[in-house]
């Protein structure tokens, strides 16, 4: 849906524009709002796949409950924009579905599984960085539109930053920006189950699965013509508070476990790094006790913290980290997957080529730059995305260029 749209939005507008930008993730646009408001008029007016698959379902069921599942916390906040109110009921994250799970004690392996609709593999693959711009290929490539299409890929905020900064100064190598304001797209989200590369695997094998790599085939089955697609973007015209009052004592509290070791690197007055920073821009969570933990005393230590801000409310899930932090490293891969040969270090990827009759898998070389390694990962600089699938062991020797088959299990 949002695809097909997006793409002829851009063929029509890049041409005055110079560039636009993706739409789907509500944290990117609120991000451009609020720091390049003057660029607004670059974002895509096509609304998020939430409310896209929202709205269409409320045109088949006028009377229908909707409640979106997902990773993403910026869906709590997209839903009460007051252009959007009209779309979704309710919002969930993952950690909130588990948590209802395991109150309830379900287990998800004895509920029978079954699919509503054929999306395109295309449309599967939205939830992962570069999903976004793969798609808006395709359906250019299907359509016939001549307009070029340079897209850059935002792998998490800090890219959707330089990439903002590139655009404004007018030196983007790109007209086509790809905004995820998490690392790895949405599967990446706040309340995702994991934070790894487990979540990319997955959404790329559920993309294979599917039986057309159309997305005008995929939603043969709503009548669009009548599904609102476009919004527009209110300007925000920020009041100054006569005053602001504190009401003394009021604040929230946040803890966990963490173990005897871990508790001795860290002190009280610490301040806690969120996940997602730079959407609770104002608040700040500071360590204010260490306690034994009542469930292992012996063991473990309970941390307690002070939190404060007013992007927050009672229940909310937050992600912290909390003291020493080793160097990030975009890349890290086993030891195992890092190979040497008289050209330099290398690893091998798999590429998939698809034919009418299968889908052939075959290994291709990246040269790669060794950052740091430890006894099992290694560091490495190279010109990838970051959701690839690396070779790290194989039943025999796999040369570049040749043909491999996947392990399913």
């Amino acid at each position: 849906m949002v695809s097909l749209a997006e793409t002829k939005e851009f063929a029509e507008t890049v041409g005055e524009k110079g560039w636009k930008t993706s739409s789907c993730c509500p944290a990117f646009v609120d991000y451009v709002s609020k720091n390049y408001p003057e660029y607004m008029d670059h974002v895509s007016t096509v609304v998020s796949p939430m409310v896209a698959i929202a709205r269409a379902i409320r045109e088949k069921d006028k009377k229908a409950k909707i409640i979106f599942i997902g990773p993403c916390t910026a869906k709590k906040v997209e839903i009460r924009q007051e252009d959007l109110r009209d779309s979704v009921d309710y919002v969930l994250t993952f950690e909130e579905l588990r948590a209802v799970f395991d109150a309830r004690e379900m287990e998800l392996d004895t509920f029978d599984e079954f699919r509503a609709g054929e999306p395109s593999s295309f449309g599967r693959i939205f939830a992962r960085t570069g999903g976004v711009a793969e798609s808006v290929c395709r359906v250019a490539k299907l359509e016939g539109v001549e307009t070029e299409i340079k897209p850059i890929r935002c792998n998490g905020i800090e890219e959707c930053i330089k990439a903002m900064k590139m655009a404004s100064f007018g030196r983007l190598d790109a007209n086509f920006i790809e905004g995820m304001a998490c690392r790895y797209g949405c599967t990446g989200g706040a309340a995702s189950i994991s934070h790894d590369m487990k979540g990319i695997e997955q959404i790329n094998s559920f993309g294979r699965e599917a039986v057309t790599d159309n997305p005008a085939e995929g939603i043969r089955g709503y009548n669009m013509g009548n599904v609102e697609m476009e919004r527009i973007y209110a300007k925000e015209q920020p009041e100054e508070p006569a005053a602001v009052l504190q009401v003394a004592g009021k604040g929230y509290t946040l803890s966990f476990s963490v173990t005897n070791e871990q508790a001795k690197k860290v002190q009280v007055g610490d301040t806690a790094e969120l996940q997602n920073a730079w959407y609770y821009d104002d608040v700040q969570a500071i360590l204010a006790a260490i306690k034994p933990d009542p469930d292992s005393p012996g063991q473990k230590k309970l941390l307690e913290f002070d939190v404060t801000g007013t992007s927050i409310q009672e229940g909310q899930s937050l992600s912290v980290s909390i003291g020493q932090r080793s160097a990030e490293y975009e890349l890290v891969v086993p030891n195992s997957a890092v190979r040497e040969d008289n050209n330099g270090k290398f690893i091998l990827i798999v590429e998939s080529k698809s034919s009418p009759l299968r889908t052939r898998y075959i290994a291709s070389r990246v040269d790669v730059e060794v950052l740091a390694s430890d006894d099992n990962n290694t560091a490495i600089s190279a010109g990838l995305y970051g959701y690839e699938y690396v070779i790290t062991t194989s039943t025999k020797p796999v040369e570049a260029g040749k043909q491999v088959r996947l392990n399913e299990s």
